[in-house]
């Protein structure tokens, strides 16, 4: 049952989005606090090379955040495609290279249903 269910890109880009805002405000009381044990502004508790290492694992989630929204981006890349593809198995991208950049400009701004009898002299 769970196998037929789409994902929900629009929930999770969202819920990246949110941890990664939040991440952001964590480092950045993360980097206030070390700076401020490096300058013995304040009495540590914790080594100052603790502190930075914290630091490093605030902004390595950063990192991971940002490489899942990029293959989150290109799963809807891949699913945009396979849902938008000929009955032939040919992919639009293949045939707008053959008909021309004016094709992909016009299907996209209308929006309307692709056809695999386009042919690169046809006008619109």
């Amino acid at each position: 049952m769970l196998y037929q269910k789409q994902p929900t890109y629009p929930i999770i880009s969202k819920m990246n989005k949110d941890s990664e805002n939040a991440t952001i405000e964590l480092r950045k009381f993360k980097k206030t606090g070390l700076e401020l044990i490096q300058t013995y502004q304040i009495k540590n508790v914790i080594n100052p090379l603790l502190a930075d290492h914290v630091t490093r694992e605030a902004e390595h989630f950063l990192f991971m955040i940002h490489v899942l929204e990029q293959r989150l981006k290109q799963k809807q890349i891949e699913r945009f495609l396979s849902l938008h593809s000929c009955k032939e198995g040919v992919s639009i991208i293949k045939i707008c290279i053959n008909i021309g950049y004016e094709f992909l400009k016009f299907y996209f701004k209308a929006n309307v249903p692709f056809s695999c009898n386009a042919t690169p002299n046809q006008t619109y």
